[in-house]
């Protein structure tokens, strides 16, 4: 992905649902993640260990490029979006991660 952002213009929203390789991609656009784009990533926590990651690594990953992090549990029958904190925990199965 940094690849083709180098070369392309830079989108404004970025939305990510790649059953469990949400780090893989993320990873990809580390050096094109900044605060101007907006991202979204379905979380699909079963599958994420299959890539040899976990939400947390993900969170992490958005928080060191500046990112304000919160999530919405589909379950929950809502699409309110909470902040994630850092001492709190993360829904289980999946469920929709913004950056901001």
């Amino acid at each position: 992905m940094d690849e083709y952002l180098s070369e392309n213009p830079h989108p404004d929203i970025i939305k990510i649902d790649v059953e469990g390789a949400e780090g893989e991609v993320l990873r990809g656009l580390e050096e094109n993640l900044h605060e101007n784009i907006k991202i979204y990533v379905e979380i699909h926590t079963g599958r994420m260990e299959e890539f040899g990651d976990e939400p947390w690594d993900l969170v992490q990953l958005l928080d060191k490029s500046g990112f304000d992090i919160h999530v919405a549990d589909h379950r929950q029958n809502t699409e309110k979006f909470v902040p994630v904190s850092h001492q709190g925990s993360l829904p289980s199965g999946n469920y929709l991660l913004k950056a901001v």
